[in-house]
């Protein structure tokens, strides 16, 4: 549910109509008991003194020389089964920095830990990224991996102008604007810290020892040779994509392990016998072993390689971003400022 409030100024007789941010409710089910930790000291005589005056006893913002190890529970907004309004404002605003215009609210179900907030998107964004950095809600990390492949004539003359490297925002304008080829392209989600592979692949078998008997009667001198065949082996022919993923604490960059292959087929060998040619196959491949950090949201070069025909440069694009157990992204909301007026 979604509507917009409007604010009304009069200037020199004239009305405006200022529009304020549409508010949305939403409701978070957390993996436990939000206790939020933060580097305010607090009084330890105010952890069950009955200090501040809040209706749950002791005033867990309040100053002092130590932080205690763990949050009494009694001190907390969800002490009882209906959490005062109010202090759960305060102790998000204090903790999370939450904040909470008018017409705004927040209420906690201690049944099924269920946190529910009317708020602006902004103030969502931050309610999620601060809930995600204290693991209050399951979050995993959404992997998408392509190879592009560009002109090698067009990549030569990019190379001349930026002798250091080709910079990763160009290459990713130019396959943006429709430039290059998309040659293989993978997406899988995983947790934090779990290796994910994901394979689209055809099996080829082949043998790597062989030997000749002659045809029929062994004693004829015009008795054909036969191969036979030993030491089979499996070869995967596709896209397989091997990554590992570990989020940083701060839930806005992502450690990416990396192990990416494209491996085809290649046509058979001129110089081999008719009979040979269906079992000695050649293949073609390109691998790639790396670790790179990747702010989360953001897509980056993670290399490139020359084909072996040298018609073409074959680039890794790599994007990662941290999304709830719905699918959807926590972000790390941005404020935007407005430029000074001469």
């Amino acid at each position: 549910m979604r509507y917009i409030l409007y604010t009304f100024i009069f200037c020199s007789g004239v009305l405006f109509a200022q529009e304020k941010p549409a508010f949305e409710t939403r409701n978070y089910v957390l993996n436990q008991v939000p206790m939020l930790y933060t580097s305010t000291t607090y009084s330890v005589s105010s952890y069950g003194k009955g200090g501040g005056g809040n209706p749950f006893g002791g005033d867990p913002f309040g100053g002092g020389e130590r932080p205690p190890s763990k949050p009494a529970e009694s001190d907390l907004p969800w002490a009882r089964k209906t959490a005062n309004p109010k202090f759960l404002e305060e102790y998000f605003t204090q903790h999370l920095g939450i904040e909470f215009p008018e017409g705004s609210w927040m209420k906690f179900q201690k049944a099924g830990n269920v946190l529910s907030m009317r708020n602006s998107e902004k103030q969502h964004a931050w309610l999620k990224l601060g809930l995600a950095q204290h693991d209050l809600i399951p979050t995993q990390v959404k992997l998408s991996l392509r190879m592009v492949e560009f002109d090698q004539g067009m990549m030569d003359q990019l190379e001349r102008q930026h002798l250091s490297g080709i910079p990763d925002d160009l290459i990713l304008e130019l396959w943006e604007d429709g430039e290059g080829k998309t040659i293989a392209s993978q997406s899988v989600k995983t947790v934090h810290g779990v290796n994910a592979i994901l394979e689209c692949v055809d099996e080829i078998i082949y043998p790597t020892e062989m030997a000749y008997r002659k045809e029929a009667n062994p004693e004829e001198k015009d008795a054909d040779l036969l191969p036979e065949y030993g030491g089979f082996e499996t070869r995967n022919i596709g896209a397989v994509l091997n990554i590992t993923p570990t989020v940083n604490q701060s839930k806005r960059s992502i450690n990416l392990v990396l192990l990416p292959e494209k491996a085809n087929k290649q046509k058979d060998p001129d110089d081999q016998l008719e009979k040979l040619i269906p079992f000695t196959p050649l293949f073609r491949s390109l691998n790639m072993t790396s670790s790179l950090i990747i702010n989360s949201g953001a897509t980056l070069v993670a290399g490139h390689s020359s084909s072996l025909d040298n018609k073409s440069q074959i680039f890794l694009l790599i994007s990662a971003e941290l999304v709830d157990a719905q699918g959807q992204a926590v972000t790390f909301p941005v404020d935007e400022f407005e430029e000074e007026q001469p």
